[in-house]
């Protein structure tokens, strides 16, 4: 009784009481290929004035991306969520990083590799 209540009281996961899961709590080490998607691959972007359009290879299992920019590698902000494998727009002039990753039902994927483009002027 007391091993059960001290399970309790730490929330563990033990093949006696799966019913956590129900609760929300989930377990520790998911099942390979039902969790996160992979980090995002082929990142590029070409410059065709005036729009710079950035595009990447599509990941599986996710259901959308988000890409975020960077003036300074410091600092990044979200420029395009949604499904599409890519994103064109009409980039301010000067160096800016971009990076992506992929999001499904149980969250976000590492981000991609930095790539950058120095739109001229």
């Amino acid at each position: 009784f007391l091993r059960t209540l001290y399970s309790w009281v730490l929330m563990t996961w033990t093949p006696q009481n799966p019913f956590l899961l129900q609760l929300g709590f989930a377990i520790r080490n998911p099942k390979p290929g039902s969790g996160q998607p992979g980090p995002v691959t082929g990142l590029t972007s070409t410059y065709t004035a005036p729009d710079l359009d950035i595009k990447w290879t599509a990941t599986a299992t996710a259901t959308g991306y988000q890409l975020a920019w960077s003036a300074d590698e410091q600092e990044w902000e979200e420029l395009y969520f949604g499904a599409d494998i890519g994103y064109k727009y009409e980039a301010p002039t000067g160096l800016r990083w971009y990076k992506v990753r992929a999001r499904n039902v149980h969250g976000y994927g590492d981000w991609s590799d930095v790539v950058s483009y120095d739109v001229p002027v």
